[in-house]
C-alpha cells in the first residue's frame, strides 16, 4: 500500500557532484538527452543544446523509447587530490544498470544492461592513469538504462536516491562511499522504526485474534504484517542489504501487493457489512489489472506499444481501486455514519495518496532523516485501526469471560439439578450427560416411586419413577426450560405416566416460545409391572430391541393433549435402555453420515457411559443423555 497512489509517472535524479566543484564558484551544469548514441561519451561532443538542470532533476525517457537516456556534466577535479583517482557512481533511482565513462573512456558498470540486465546500486571505479588528473577537468557521462516497468508507480527498483557522480583520490572515496552508506541507513531509521511499531501492533492483533477468532482482527492482522514484510523487504533492497536481482525484488512486490489489495478488500467488506457486490467486483477487477500489469512491465525488456497499453490498464485500475477504497470510507463517514472511527481511519490512506499524486504532498527530510509521506499516514491510519480493534476486542474478550462465567455457574446448578443417575432398591441404574454446549436442554430424573404388592397382598419394598426429555434447541434457554421441569418434577406426588405429562404439558404450554419438549415417563413396581407414556420421544429399548409404544404430542403445543399408556412387565434381569436424539443424530463429520437407529440399537445393551461415549466420538451435534435401567427380582433383593 506504500505505492498505492495516483503517482504521475516522473521520477528524478540527481548529479551531486560536492568534491569535483569544490573549486567552481557554482555547481556544474547538468545536461540530460533522452536515446542512445555511443558518440555522447565523447568529451569534445557538444551538448549545449541538450536540456539543463542545475537542480539534478530529469524526467524518465517516454514509454515508447528504448529506455535509455544520457547524462553529462563538466566539473573540475580537486586539486589536492591525491593519486590513483577514482569515480564514485551511485544509480539513479529506478534505473536498472548505467555504464559510466569519464573523458570519453568506459570505467566502470552499474549492474548489466539488456539483455541480461542486472541491478547495482552503487560503484567505486578506479580511473587509468593520465585519463584526468588534480586540478583537470573532468568529463562524467552516464549511460543510464531504465526498464519499462519504470514508468509504473508501484514497483520500485532502486529505492530513493540521488545519481551520485564524484571523481577524486581512491583513499578519500573508499570512506566517503561508507560514509555515505551509512548516512543512507540512518536516513531510513525513521522507516524502520515506523515499520517495526506496525509488525508489533499486527502481533499483537493476531494474539488477539487466537483468544476472540474475530476475523477483523485476522484481517487487519494480516494486512499490517504483511505490509510491513514487504516495506522492510523494499527498503533493504535499496540499501543493498538484499543482493537479489531486480526482478526477483520487483515481483516480491507485486506478490505482497496482491495479497495487501485482497487484504484491503476483505477488511473494509467485512468491517463496514458492505453488500456492494458491483463495487467489490470492481475492486477485484483493478486487483487483478493493476497487479497482472505489473507483472507485464517486470518482465518486458523492451519498451513497445503494447507495454504503452499495459500502463495506460495498469494506472486505470490503480485509480479504480483507490476511488472505491475512499469511497467506501467516505460513504460510511458521512452517509451511513457506522464505524465511523475506522471509516476515518482507512480514508486517510487514498486521500494522501490522492494529494501525493497531485503533487500536494512531497517526501522530505529533516536532517539526515528522510521522512515517507505515505508510509507515516500509513502507520497514523493503521495505529487508530489498531487501537480501536483492540479496545474492541479487549472489551468482548472481558465480556465473554464475564459470560462463560456465567455458563460455567449455570452449568454447575445444572449438574447439581440433573445429577447423575443412582442405584434405588429393585434396580440397577446408569446414566450419562454430555451437553453440546456448558449447558444443555436434555434432562432425566429419577427417584423411588410406586411399590406394589405381593401375590399375598403383603406390600412390595420397591419401585421406581422414571423421566426423560429433551428441549428442543440448545443452550442457555433451553437449560432454563430443563429447570423449570425438574422443579415440577421434585414436587410431583406418584402418579400415572399419563397424568405426570399431561401436568407438564398444561404448565408449558405458551411458555416455549414456539418450541417444545419429548419426554418419556415410566412407573414401574416392584414386582416389574411397568406403564409408560410417550410425549414424542423416541421409543426406549428393551434388552437390544426397540419397543412399540403408543405415543401423544409432544409437550408445550396442545395443551388439550391426550397421553395414551402402555402397560407392560418386566422379568429379572431385563434392561431398558433411554436416550435422546444426541444419540442418533451424532454426524460424521467426513461423511456427514448420521449415527442413525441401526447403530443406536447394535450398542443399546451397552453400558450407559459406552452409548454416549460412541454416539459422541462418532460426531456429536446435539445433547447426548443415555439411561440404563436393569430390573431385579424383589424377592430376590428382599429375601
Amino acid at each position: 500500500m506504500r505505492r498505492l497512489a495516483f503517482l504521475l509517472p516522473f521520477l528524478s535524479g540527481a548529479i551531486t557532484p560536492q568534491s569535483m566543484a569544490a573549486q567552481s564558484a557554482s555547481p556544474p551544469i547538468v545536461r540530460y538527452h533522452f536515446g542512445d548514441n555511443p558518440a555522447w561519451a565523447d568529451p569534445s561532443f557538444d551538448d549545449s543544446a541538450w536540456p539543463a538542470t542545475q537542480i539534478g532533476k530529469w524526467p524518465l525517457p517516454g514509454n515508447s523509447s528504448n529506455g535509455f537516456m544520457w547524462v553529462r556534466a563538466h566539473a573540475a577535479v580537486r586539486s589536492d587530490a591525491a593519486e590513483p583517482l577514482a569515480i564514485l557512481v551511485t544509480s539513479a533511482k529506478d534505473a536498472v544498470a548505467a555504464e559510466t565513462f569519464v573523458n570519453g573512456r568506459l570505467v566502470g558498470r552499474l549492474g548489466s544492461l539488456p539483455p541480461r540486465e542486472q541491478f547495482a546500486r552503487e560503484g567505486l571505479f578506479e580511473l587509468a592513469s593520465g585519463l584526468t588528473r588534480p586540478g583537470g577537468t573532468a568529463v562524467a557521462a552516464l549511460r543510464i538504462w531504465y526498464p519499462p516497468v519504470a514508468h509504473q508507480p508501484f514497483v520500485v527498483i532502486a529505492g530513493g536516491g540521488r545519481t551520485r557522480v564524484e571523481v577524486d583520490g581512491i583513499r578519500h572515496l573508499e570512506p566517503s562511499l561508507r560514509a555515505d552508506h551509512a548516512t543512507a541507513v540512518i536516513a531510513e531509521g525513521p522507516a524502520f522504526a515506523l515499520n517495526i511499531v506496525i509488525l508489533f501492533l499486527g502481533s499483537g492483533l493476531l494474539l488477539l485474534w487466537f483468544r476472540s477468532r474475530d476475523r477483523e482482527l485476522l484481517l487487519s492482522s494480516g494486512l499490517l504484517i504483511g505490509q510491513t514484510l514487504y516495506m522492510l523487504e523494499v527498503h533493504l533492497f535499496a540499501l543493498g542489504f538484499l543482493p537479489i536481482p531486480w526482478r526477483t525484488h520487483a515481483l516480491v512486490e507485486v506478490a505482497c501487493n496482491v495479497v495487501t489489495m485482497y487484504l484491503i478488500i476483505e477488511f473494509l467488506w467485512t468491517v463496514y457489512g458492505v453488500r456492494y457486490t458491483l463495487l467489490r467486483a470492481s475492486a477485484m477487477a483493478a486487483l487483478v489489472g493493476f497487479n497482472a500489469g505489473n507483472v507485464a512491465l517486470i518482465t518486458a525488456s523492451s519498451y513497445s506499444h503494447f507495454t504503452s497499453f499495459v500502463l495506460l490498464i495498469l494506472n486505470l485500475s490503480l485509480v479504480v481501486f483507490n476511488l472505491v477504497q475512499g469511497g467506501v470510507s467516505l460513504w460510511m463517514l458521512f452517509v451511513k455514519r457506522q464505524r465511523r472511527g475506522i471509516a476515518a481511519a482507512l480514508v486517510l490512506i487514498p486521500i494522501t495518496a490522492l494529494l501525493l499524486g497531485l503533487g500536494s504532498f512531497q517526501n522530505t527530510t529533516i536532517g539526515p532523516i528522510s521522512l515517507n509521506v505515505f508510509e507515516v499516514a500509513f502507520f497514523v491510519s493503521e495505529f487508530a485501526t489498531f487501537t480501536m480493534l483492540s479496545h474492541r476486542a479487549w472489551r468482548e474478550w472481558r465480556a465473554r469471560e464475564e459470560l462463560r462465567g456465567e455458563f460455567d455457574a449455570a452449568r454447575e446448578v445444572q449438574e447439581r439439578m440433573v445429577p447423575p443417575a443412582l442405584d434405588i432398591p429393585g434396580f440397577a441404574i446408569q446414566s450419562a450427560y454430555r451437553p453440546a454446549k456448558h449447558v444443555g436442554g436434555d434432562f432425566f430424573f429419577v427417584r423411588a416411586g410406586h411399590k406394589g404388592t405381593y401375590q399375598d397382598n403383603r406390600d412390595l419394598a420397591g419401585g421406581a419413577f422414571i423421566v426423560i426429555g429433551d428441549v428442543s434447541g440448545k443452550g442457555l434457554r433451553a437449560a432454563l426450560t430443563v429447570s423449570a421441569i425438574m422443579g415440577a418434577l421434585r414436587t410431583m406426588p406418584d402418579l400415572e405416566p399419563s397424568r405426570i405429562l399431561t401436568a407438564l404439558n398444561r404448565g408449558l404450554t405458551g411458555q416455549l416460545g414456539g418450541g417444545f419438549v419429548t419426554c418419556c415417563a415410566i412407573t414401574i413396581s416392584a414386582d416389574g409391572v411397568a406403564k409408560i407414556a410417550n410425549a414424542g420421544h423416541l421409543q426406549p429399548y428393551c434388552n437390544g430391541k426397540e419397543m412399540t409404544l403408543d405415543c401423544g404430542l409432544p409437550l408445550g403445543i396442545l395443551s388439550g393433549a391426550e397421553y395414551p399408556e402402555t402397560k407392560f412387565r418386566l422379568t429379572p434381569s431385563d434392561c431398558l435402555t433411554l436416550l435422546t436424539d444426541g444419540v442418533l443424530e451424532a454426524k460424521n463429520p467426513a461423511s456427514g453420515e448420521l449415527f442413525g437407529f441401526d447403530r443406536t440399537a447394535a450398542i443399546s445393551k451397552e453400558s450407559a457411559e459406552r452409548v454416549a461415549q460412541l454416539a459422541q466420538a462418532f460426531g456429536q451435534e446435539d445433547d447426548i443423555t443415555v439411561l440404563t435401567l436393569t430390573f431385579a427380582s424383589a424377592e430376590v433383593l428382599h429375601a
